[in-house]
């Protein structure tokens, strides 16, 4: 009886109800060869740069959002960066960037996108997840978009990180002596073609 009560109750409630269809997009993207992504560092007597070759991220990536009044809300769209495709320029420090982020047991970096805040101007914050050596840290990270020709577009930022909040330790050389500093960045300018 009381089950037949609440029926009522609840159409009377979805009366003053103003129930939108969520809409959620579904959308194929390709990044471009011409697109750079790099990870740079410096240690107590040099600088490093390692940079990650594109042309092995073949496959298209499929980008499923929903579009809010400020923001695009991403479900599952994932950046798979292969540990093994970044040239830090010379087998040894190739080498030490594979042991540093732990290559052995977490092949890959994982970027998750979750978020795209302040939408439709030329610049916009991404918020991220980002998955290092098993450990995985949020970041909001500022970045510029322009519009290129069709509906390709180009994103470009840079990403300040700590290792020390994935717990990497980099190797030590020459007994300790040359030690890398915490900070690395992670500068992208990537171009998303439509497919």
């Amino acid at each position: 009886m009381k089950s037949l009560l609440l029926i009522p109750i609840v159409y009377f409630g979805m009366a003053f109800t103003t129930l939108k269809p969520v809409l959620v997009n579904e959308k194929v993207v390709k990044i471009a060869n011409e697109s750079e992504l790099t990870i740079s560092g410096s240690t107590n007597i040099n600088r490093f740069e390692c940079n990650y070759k594109i042309e092995k991220l073949t496959g298209p990536i499929t980008v499923v959002y929903q579009r809010n009044q400020k923001s695009l809300d991403f479900r599952q769209t994932v950046l798979k960066l292969d540990n093994n495709c970044f040239d830090c320029g010379s087998k040894p420090i190739n080498r030490d960037f594979n042991i540093l982020v732990k290559s052995d047991q977490h092949p890959r970096i994982l970027l998750k996108i979750d978020k795209v805040l302040n939408i439709g101007g030329t610049e916009a914050d991404v918020l991220t997840d980002i998955k290092i050596a098993g450990i995985t840290k949020s970041y909001r990270v500022p970045v510029g978009i322009t519009k290129l020709n069709g509906n390709n577009l180009k994103v470009s930022g840079v990403l300040k990180l700590n290792i020390s909040d994935f717990k990497l330790e980099p190797p030590k050389k020459m007994f300790g002596i040359i030690k890398v500093d915490d900070i690395i960045n992670i500068d992208f300018r990537l171009i998303l073609k439509d497919t």
